[in-house]
């Protein structure tokens, strides 16, 4: 029996040997989704704090609309995306805290992403140079008279 190989030595050895593979499998699939999870709110938060000048800007709405599917585990962030959304529906009437509302969504992502250093003041803090504003001011002026024309 000392140094005998038995088939129920076998039987271990390949249980052992397949469980361990079948273990290691599903660590590395479950880590890789929640890796490409974390990295998708990641590209969103960076979509929309690279674009917080504009909120009509077309990534700006390709990501907001994103967040009820992405952020669908994360409560504050559904929250303050409602809020936000609450907000942009009231008339224009000088009354809305549209802008207000929406860093408040961008903190929220930030905490959920535990980027502990960005913050109100942070993101509130953007730069946006007259020149490039200047620019989006005459495209929609050429957009207007394009189609006050037809």
């Amino acid at each position: 029996m000392n140094g005998e190989v038995t088939i129920s030595h076998c039987v271990i050895l390949l249980a052992t040997a397949l469980l361990s593979g079948l273990f290691a499998t599903i660590i590395t699939l479950v880590w890789q989704s929640r890796a490409a999870g974390k990295k998708l709110k990641y590209d969103i938060f960076v979509d929309l704090m690279s674009n917080r000048f504009r909120l009509d800007s077309e990534k700006v709405v390709c990501a907001l609309n994103m967040i009820d599917v992405v952020f669908n585990a994360d409560s504050a962030v559904r929250d303050a995306y409602g809020q936000f959304c609450d907000e942009s529906n009231k008339p224009e009437d000088g009354k809305r805290h549209l802008e207000d509302k929406f860093l408040k969504l961008l903190e929220e992502i930030a905490k959920v992403l535990n980027l502990k250093k960005i913050t109100w003041d942070k993101i509130k803090n953007h730069y946006y140079p007259t020149a490039l504003a200047n620019k989006y001011d005459l495209e929609i002026s050429a957009l207007k008279a394009q189609a006050n024309t037809k």
